[in-house]
């Protein structure tokens, strides 16, 4: 058993089913509230993932390939950023771009993204610049970096996960079509 921090026993909810007790939850206006800590964050594998990305010319990589999309003088966020920004993002279990508000406040993510994270509208926009010829050639990184065939060539056997997960949206969103999906059949996904 493990103390929280309002000094109850926590314990695993079969012991407390097998001990006929309900869980009871603490008074919040008891627990104690210190001052916010800027140094914590939850991205610190964000830091070496970034410098492995760098070293295998990712970073490189994906400012050749994509750079064109976004050119000019007032260009605050590179595109070839951007893409790293939703590879970090991705990392943290956020594959969404709505979930960049979250990770925003994030003092290391907001540093490893260059000080400042983009709103979702700027992000949704500039992946609004990608046409089939980009995605392609996206989808061409990816298979690059994902498939190391030296590596590869070691294995006796590989999995291949594929995920095939339909997301149906409950709105108006540009680009959405009928998905498959047998709980919402017809439902732009």
């Amino acid at each position: 058993m493990r103390r929280d921090v309002t000094g109850g026993k926590r314990g695993n909810g079969h012991q407390l089913q097998q001990e006929r007790r309900r869980v009871r939850r603490p008074d919040p206006r008891r627990v104690p509230v210190g001052k916010p800590d800027p140094t914590l964050t939850s991205a610190a594998g964000l830091v070496p993932f970034g410098a492995f990305l760098r070293d295998i010319g990712v970073d490189q990589q994906l400012r050749r390939c994509f750079g064109h999309l976004k050119i000019g003088d007032g260009v605050v966020y590179p595109m070839g950023a951007q893409l790293r920004l939703l590879i970090d993002a991705n990392l943290l279990g956020e594959s969404r771009v709505f979930g960049l508000e979250n990770l925003a406040a994030d003092p290391v993510f907001e540093f490893v993204a260059g000080g400042s994270v983009p709103s979702i509208d700027t992000v949704y926009r500039d992946l609004g610049r990608f046409g089939a010829a980009e995605i392609e050639l996206l989808e061409e990184v990816m298979a690059e970096h994902g498939l190391w065939k030296k590596e590869l060539a070691k294995l006796e056997l590989v999995h291949l996960d594929i995920d095939t997960t339909v997301e149906v949206l409950f709105g108006h969103q540009e680009g959405a079509l009928p998905g498959p999906n047998p709980r919402y059949h017809g439902r732009p996904s």
